[in-house]
């Protein structure tokens, strides 16, 4: 990497350095009123099948109709906050206190009863700490229904902070729903406060959230056992290519001082010095993916930086959309070089439809599935459908941000980038590629090639998906950092030992290859997706399997082409040394 690169990524770390979020503490006096939000009701098993939390009648807050302020983030996770009539004191302990009645009416019964069925669950939050409370529950052996009237709150504090939520329930204080003689019936509901004293930070109190499906000691497990995997990996892959590459200029120059060369025909890698560099077809798209895909490895160094150092921790998915979703308007930049400089090398002379089609090669199929998730979501009446003012906010940073940054980038990758050096001069005319055979071929490795890296992500990719899914809490983001590097460097020796293995097939086209064998990963993430979707999860209806496959398609395109920049990166610096090692008359 010369200098003009070297500035240019130095100027945007200082430019996304401002962009730090940090989680404030709240700190409280005694008896200051500590208010309780209700985020949203749903299905247990479909989480973004949300509405609001007066979607079913419960008593409204008549002290104050103000509804709390919400962020991006509370708009991105589904929930709109109603602040509930709970009258909750710091460090005040409440008896059994009356917080609303109800006129059950038929159509409140029917609500409830209807909710009860579906399962479905409050999310409370208080300070910050969700936690879910069931409506009701059904008796399988009576069948009879009932709603939960009465919530225990259990608050931990630490001087003046809150460290811990959760509420209890109370099985002998509960309504039981009889659809006979249910006229002119009001439904008390009550609550009581406990407050207990702890010795846990306040950095530590999202240690409190147990019951994940994977153990902390699994994943640990399943991680060192990869980082042996990929060292015994890594370690075979150089002790292999080396020794063969040695044996290879070992022959190449014994073959050159024999006066028989001009007998004997070069076969093998070292037969395409002339045709290894030749430019591929779409050689315009190709530097559109690796501007977009520069871009994509910006954005995860820049999260990753910001986890590594603390600031930023993330409690919950909506914070990472936001993040991300900003770092991607203010890192245009990188696309816009990236593309030009490869487009330079390539002699392209389209340069405005370059920079066009990199902003819009990873924007437009991600706008696309928006529309098509939010109208799903608004036709279903959801609140998992993103505001408008929300949607206009992103589109405004990104069209006033965005492109003009990447426009930036574009004319400094162009006039200014490094000059792209070759060891190898290119002949006119193209050789002859030699028939593969089915499984030599590189659509059946795009199949395969991505197993060996995947199968050291999955546990994670299944955490994850029981965070955003199964209503788990994700934590230990260092094991998912370290498994991400380890991934990165599967795919890099992965890619490089298949695109070695198709130039001694005599294959000169790698370009393509490399990227597409790089980005296979997303392949068995897709697929891994659908597992999870039918064996792992409950999720049921139209609705909530728009937003799992949608985002499942989102996650698995942000994959290939991160990926698959990385492949042809890896590659591109494989097949320069290689080549430059081979002394060419």
């Amino acid at each position: 990497m010369g200098f003009n690169d070297r500035s240019f990524l130095l100027f945007l770390f200082f430019l996304n350095f401002v962009l730090v979020v940090k989680s404030d503490q709240i700190s409280y006096i005694e008896n200051e009123s500590v208010p309780v939000i209700a985020t949203k009701i749903y299905p247990l098993n479909n989480p973004s099948e949300a509405y609001d939390f007066y979607t079913l009648p419960f008593p409204k807050q008549e002290l104050n109709e103000k509804s709390p302020e919400e962020t991006m983030r509370n708009h991105f996770e589904g929930e709109r906050w109603k602040e509930t009539s709970h009258q909750i004191f710091f460090k005040k302990p409440t008896p059994t206190w009356e917080w609303g009645t109800v006129d059950l009416t038929p159509e409140n019964l029917q609500a409830f009863k209807k909710a009860i069925e579906r399962g479905y669950v409050i999310e409370f939050e208080i300070d910050g700490l969700p936690f879910l409370v069931p409506v009701g529950n059904i008796n399988h052996e009576t069948g009879v229904t009932h709603i939960y009237t009465h919530h225990t709150f259990k608050l931990l504090y630490n001087q003046d902070s809150i460290i811990g939520a959760n509420i209890t329930l109370d099985q002998t204080k509960i309504f039981q729903i009889r659809e006979e003689e249910m006229e002119n019936v009001k439904l008390k509901f009550t609550y009581l406060v406990k407050w207990k004293e702890t010795d846990i930070k306040y950095q530590d109190r999202m240690s409190l959230y147990k019951g994940y499906v994977v153990h902390d000691k699994i994943r640990w497990i399943s991680i060192t056992s990869g980082f042996i995997l990929v060292l015994c990996f890594v370690a075979s892959v150089i002790g292999i290519i080396n020794k063969v590459l040695q044996n290879d200029y070992k022959k190449y120059e014994t073959d050159q001082m024999d006066y028989l060369l001009e007998y004997q025909e070069e076969v093998g890698w070292k037969s395409l010095h002339s045709d290894v560099f030749r430019f591929p077809k779409k050689s315009f798209l190709l530097s559109c993916f690796l501007g977009v895909g520069t871009q994509l490895i910006g954005i995860a160094f820049f999260l990753v930086l910001f986890l590594v150092l603390g600031l930023y921790v993330p409690h919950s998915e909506g914070h990472l959309y936001v993040l991300a979703l900003v770092f991607y308007a203010f890192t245009s930049t990188i696309s816009g070089y990236y593309s030009s400089k490869y487009y330079k090398f390539f002699n392209g002379e389209k340069w405005a439809w370059n920079i066009i089609i990199t902003m819009i090669l990873f924007a437009i199929p991600l706008f696309v599935i928006w529309v098509f998730i939010n109208s799903v979501a608004s036709a279903y009446q959801s609140i998992s459908a993103i505001p408008l003012s929300t949607s206009v906010a992103f589109f405004s940073v990104w069209s006033f941000i965005g492109l003009p940054l990447a426009f930036i980038g574009s004319l400094v990758g162009r006039r200014f980038s490094d000059n792209f050096q070759v060891p190898c001069r290119t002949q006119k005319y193209g050789r002859q590629i030699p028939n593969q055979k089915w499984y030599q071929n590189v659509k059946f490795l795009f199949f395969v090639s991505g197993i060996l890296p995947f199968s050291l992500i999955h546990l994670e990719v299944f955490s994850i998906y029981n965070s955003i899914w199964g209503n788990h809490i994700f934590k230990l983001y260092s094991i998912l950092i370290i498994a991400f590097f380890l991934m990165i460097v599967l795919i890099i020796f992965t890619t490089i030992v298949l695109i070695y293995y198709q130039l001694t097939l005599e294959n000169y086209k790698w370009w393509w290859p490399s990227f597409f064998l790089g980005g296979s990963i997303s392949v068995q993430f897709f697929l891994y997706s659908i597992y999870y979707y039918h064996i792992y999860s409950n999720m049921t209806g139209f609705l909530q399997a728009t937003f799992f496959f949608g985002y499942s398609i989102i996650g698995s395109y942000t994959l290939f082409i991160l990926c698959g920049t990385i492949g042809f990166f890896a590659s591109l610096y494989f097949i320069k040394r290689i080549y430059s090692n081979l002394k060419i008359d």
